[in-house]
């Protein structure tokens, strides 16, 4: 029951990481976009 839950809390704390890096990833990723947008669109 342990190594279960211990692996479960591992693969937990490594989706919360997650959770937190991919939003900020896309975000940054979102930005360029829209600033190489407004100048191609001048």
């Amino acid at each position: 029951m342990l190594p279960g839950n211990a692996q479960f809390i591992e693969v937990g704390t490594a989706l919360e990481t997650m959770s937190y890096w991919y939003p900020w990833q896309v975000t940054c990723l979102g930005l360029g976009q829209v600033w190489q947008g407004d100048n191609a669109d001048g």
